[in-house]
């Protein structure tokens, strides 16, 4: 109820917003819907990993295809390589060490932390320039909350920008260069992580001036 999910779909594409605006690279996007947005260069990693963020009952090859099928290499002219998305599932499911018995297991099968690595490899494998990430370790293990952060930070040593959007201020302290705190809708400061003092934090969510 605090906004954040609106904020995040707002952005990415996926709500109508009703003041402000939204541009990447100075190109417009306030009245985008997601397609745009993705070709744009912004990846969305949503808060409701797996009904949202995937189709649960699809596999996980069909998952990581998601938002690349229409384009080569998976297009070929008006149809998709199925032999195509089984290598770059293949592919994916190595490098962003996702556990499964193989690329055809339903996506609603796997472990929570899985889940997110699938979302976060078809995002990240299209070189997004924004990635905006709406709590994206909520839910997970240790285990997967360690490798979901490592990924960010190491997508954001790649040059991506990330806008991350948590209820998790150890997490946005850990992971974070700067914190905005947005209050009745309207920023309400905005600090350097680095040496910042969660009780200043906690009096610009409640409204004060720190």
């Amino acid at each position: 109820g605090n906004g954040q999910r609106e904020l995040a779909e707002a952005v990415a594409g996926m709500r109508a917003t009703t003041a402000g605006s939204i541009t990447i690279d100075g190109a417009p996007l306030t009245k985008a819907d997601p397609r745009v947005a993705h070709a744009a260069g912004l990846a969305h990693i949503p808060e409701d990993r797996l009904h949202t963020g995937l189709a649960p009952s699809l596999a996980i090859e069909e998952n990581l295809a998601l938002t690349a099928y229409r384009r080569p290499p998976l297009a070929v002219g008006p149809f998709v390589s199925a032999k195509r998305v089984r290598a770059q599932a293949e592919q994916l499911i190595e490098e962003y060490d996702i556990r499964a018995p193989g690329p055809a297991t339903p996506t609603r099968l796997l472990s929570g932390g899985n889940v997110q690595k699938v979302v976060l490899a078809r995002e990240l494998s299209a070189d997004p320039t924004i990635l905006v990430a709406a709590a994206p370790t909520r839910g997970l293990d240790v285990g997967a909350i360690e490798a979901v952060r490592g990924l960010l930070v190491e997508a954001a040593g790649r040059g991506v920008a990330v806008l991350l959007i948590s209820e998790d201020l150890d997490e946005l302290l850990d992971l974070a260069d700067r914190v905005a705190v947005i209050y009745e809708g309207r920023i309400a400061g905005v600090v350097d992580a680095a040496g910042a003092d969660p009780t200043d934090l906690g009096v610009l969510m409640g409204g004060g001036t720190a």
